[in-house]
């Protein structure tokens, strides 16, 4: 159970997957630690259960390199 934030601004709560959230807007803006706490748990509320790594989901399509990642 990781989660990375990408250089750019992305969480992403699964390395084999392209699903993110962008919090640079929250980040860069004027958003309070509440509100990117609550952005950040709403990520991690929808983060799926497993890395379904035995190839009957979308688990491996990654298009971002590990250097791109933070990992």
């Amino acid at each position: 159970n990781r989660v990375r934030l990408t250089s750019d601004g992305k969480l992403r709560t699964c390395l084999f997957s392209d699903r993110e959230t962008d919090l640079m807007p929250l980040l860069r803006g004027d958003a309070s630690d509440e509100e990117i706490l609550a952005a950040v748990r709403l990520a991690l509320k929808e983060k799926p259960h497993g890395h379904d790594l035995d190839g009957k989901g979308s688990a491996g399509m990654c298009t971002r390199t590990m250097s791109h990642i933070g990992g």
